[in-house]
């Protein structure tokens, strides 16, 4: 019963505590940092959910003086369920030259943000909604848009469908069922046991 008892557990673990990413905040690059001709800046905020959970972010955008207007779109990039704000990095180099500003974090439960675990989007929509919120009260941006992959994209799809401030969605590999995801996770487990 007591292996039964820890298969069970391990398994939860797997979908509500996948291994954490943990990292230092140099690997997210400099604070200053040029491409092209172009200087921008990597701003470092902390946002707080609605469940009181400290949720560490970056923003990556044109310096002052080579920002092309006080508004600009952004893309919030979220990450899987394993993923951090480190994933963000080549949406950073591919959309910035195009004048569009990256705003990456950490979902509660992972990275360098508080709490223990993950939802698989439930929560994960709340943390997106305060970011959101940061977001239009900072006035500077236009317009936003949501890259999520995996779990990421599974909370861009949920919350861009109630939220008409999101103009457009990159889904890249979402789960259609979470029933269908526990159940692969259940066989594969099956395996090791």
């Amino acid at each position: 019963m007591n292996r039964l008892s820890s298969a069970w557990e391990e398994l939860c673990n797997l979908i509500i505590r996948p291994q954490r990413c943990r990292y230092d905040e140099s690997f997210l690059g400099p604070k200053l940092f040029r491409i092209g001709e172009k200087v921008y800046e990597r701003k470092d905020i902390e946002v707080m959910n609605p469940r009181g959970l400290t949720l560490k972010c970056s923003h990556f955008q044109p310096i002052e003086a080579h920002r092309p207007s006080v508004k600009l779109p952004v893309v919030i990039y979220l990450h899987g369920n394993c993923g951090s704000r480190l994933d963000a990095l080549e949406c950073v180099t591919a959309l910035l030259p195009t004048n569009i500003t990256v705003f990456a974090f950490d979902f509660s439960g992972s990275g360098l943000s508080e709490g223990d675990f993950v939802t698989l989007g439930y929560y994960e929509c709340q943390d997106l909604a305060a970011v959101v919120d940061y977001l239009l009260l900072s006035k500077t941006v236009s317009r936003i848009g949501c890259w999520g992959r995996s779990m990421g994209a599974v909370t861009a799809i949920m919350y861009g469908s109630r939220d008409p401030s999101i103009g457009a969605i990159v889904a890249d590999s979402p789960f259609a069922s979470l029933h269908q995801v526990m159940m692969e996770l259940v066989q594969g487990y099956r395996s090791w046991i």
